[in-house]
């Protein structure tokens, strides 16, 4: 989704993109796809990109949250 939209919004099919159909498991796989030189691009995460020296462009920001039970907290206060 974070590729198909834009490449809608130019006109461009997806099927025209070379290796857009490729998926692999994990963050860390695209990120060592493109540092082994198997991928030039993929999308994923920065701080897996940055595991692998890779450089990263944002292409959205996402909020997560964080929960943790509050008797986990009162055994673990820091």
């Amino acid at each position: 989704m974070l590729l198909d939209q834009p490449l809608y919004a130019a006109g461009i099919k997806s099927d025209r993109v070379k290796g857009h159909g490729t998926i692999v498991a994990s963050h860390l796989e695209i990120a060592r796809a493109t540092a082994n030189c198997y991928a030039d691009v993929g999308i994923g995460m920065r701080s897996a990109a940055q595991l692998f020296e890779r450089d990263f462009v944002p292409l959205q920001a996402a909020r997560y949250d964080l929960v943790v039970p509050k008797a986990y907290l009162k055994s673990h206060p820091r």
